[in-house]
């Protein structure tokens, strides 16, 4: 039976012209039309140019013409170019189209109508030269942690987060006059309005397997929470209860124990640092027990659950601090005690949606893709627990991959499958299916080391620490 598939792409803003990155997050949606008409399913494939946000006022304000003529060039722009690709829209559209206008006017008063938006009355900024409310991008002030010049939504050198009490302190980066407060009108979305029927359907729940799979976690639920939640210390406040809440005590006897062990004994080697893809501070728990000092390039002002204070990356002289580098490239969200002591700045770190990774790994000049570059070039890499499934990390081992190659990875000979009643059971590999997986591997750059199941590993590290001299 035909199914009916709608595919909606994202809408890039009509600010400037498209680049690499955005191809390569905007040609999946076309692969996957394409296989459902093969299939002869009825397929509607539908985009357009976001022609109504920010950053086209900006760009209009520079080059001293009006927005809907940037969004107009750029929007002929991006359809030229989607036709020249073959890209297969059914329909490529701009947001400024009468149509769309007229709908997105009708599902908003559906909702006012309806008593899913409300008002409320908070201080912002404001520029009486302007005569307007100004957003954290429209402000530029001296950054109080470095003393970089820098706009209001993010520090580009330090990326420190600026408070509203901080906002205050700056100017309106179109005149330069100095802000001041004034009560404005804000729209929000009822989002609680719609708790109740989530809660009783079930509709953000994790399966079974995810739960087991996260090691009873909530991240599924948290990414798909992300909207739903009051605030964004609420949502970050959620991801830290599902990292800590349950967490085991210190056992030495484990992967991580074995690691911090492998710090301990290489601690003195300028070479050795450690690259992670999780958003706790275990390790760092794990390393304070052995007094093993660590910075971390978040952890500038933050204290560790122990209490002690962390090093900051950088010493006073602008240069690397001595300790033993740990680069938490997808965000770092260390224990605190209470709700109120997130860190705007860990908080914002946190790459836990799908968008979140699109934006990271779309940005080749960022910190996060640097590290790993670095890391992946310079060094001979273990890789313990690290999903290298990811195609964003398996992209960046392709780009840096050596013949032969110079980095290791710890599988496992075993493996769990699911029958169709639901019975899971743990299988082995065959010689074939080994020989194909080291293969693989061997192509970007590593060379696979096999235990017999995954609760080899500690044993397998602690081997590893007995002949390291």
């Amino acid at each position: 039976m035909k199914q009916n598939i709608i595919i909606g792409g994202a809408w890039p803003y009509a600010n400037s012209s498209l680049h690499l990155g955005h191809i390569a997050g905007l040609i999946s949606g076309d692969v996957l039309a394409r296989y459902y008409r093969l299939k002869g399913d009825n397929v509607l494939y539908v985009s357009g140019s976001d022609t109504h946000g920010t950053p086209i006022t900006e760009r209009a304000r520079k080059e001293g013409v009006n927005p809907k003529e940037i969004a107009s060039k750029y929007h002929e722009e991006f359809s030229e170019t989607f036709k020249k690709l073959n890209f297969s829209y059914d329909l490529y559209s701009k947001t400024y189209d009468p149509y769309h206008e007229e709908k997105v006017k009708e599902l908003f008063l559906n909702l006012y109508k309806n008593g899913y938006i409300y008002e409320k009355i908070e201080e912002q900024a404001y520029c009486e030269k302007c005569q307007k409310f100004l957003q954290d991008r429209d402000i530029k002030l001296i950054c109080p942690e470095c003393g970089e010049e820098t706009k209001g939504d993010q520090c580009d050198n330090c990326l420190h987060v600026p408070t509203t009490e901080e906002l205050l302190e700056g100017k309106c980066i179109v005149c330069g006059s100095k802000l001041i407060k004034r009560n404005n009108k804000v729209l929000y979305l009822k989002l609680s309005a719609f708790q109740k029927e989530i809660e009783e359907k079930h509709l953000l729940d994790d399966s079974k397997a995810v739960f087991e799979e996260v090691g009873g976690s909530s991240f599924t639920t948290a990414q798909l929470c992300k909207d739903i939640w009051a605030s964004e210390k609420t949502f970050a406040w959620q991801i830290h209860k599902s990292l800590y809440d349950a967490a085991r005590d210190l056992d030495m006897n484990t992967e991580l124990g074995e690691i911090a062990r492998l710090a301990q004994r290489c601690q003195k080697d300028q070479n050795f640092r450690i690259l992670s893809y999780n958003y706790d501070d275990f390790l760092e728990q794990y390393l304070a027990f052995l007094d093993v000092k660590c910075c971390s390039i978040f952890t500038t002002k933050v204290r560790y659950s122990n209490g002690r204070d962390s090093a900051d990356f950088y010493g006073m002289n602008g240069q690397p601090n001595q300790s033993l580098r740990l680069y938490h490239v997808h965000g770092f969200l260390p224990k605190v005690t209470t709700r109120d002591q997130l860190d705007m700045l860990h908080m914002r770190s946190i790459c836990l949606t799908e968008a979140d990774y699109n934006m990271l790994y779309n940005q080749p000049y960022s910190w996060p893709i640097a590290s790993q570059l670095s890391f992946f070039r310079e060094n001979t890499c273990l890789f313990i627990g690290c999903s290298l499934s990811d195609p964003n990390i398996r992209r960046l081992l392709e780009i840096t991959a050596y013949n032969p190659p110079k980095h290791y990875a710890i599988f496992a000979m075993t493996y769990k499958s699911t029958d169709a009643l639901g019975y899971t059971t743990t299988k082995q590999l065959t010689s074939k299916d080994r020989l194909q997986i080291e293969n693989h591997f061997y192509r970007i750059g590593i060379n696979i080391l096999w235990v017999k199941d995954y609760s080899e590993i500690p044993a397998w590290l602690h081997d590893l620490n007995q002949v390291i001299v």
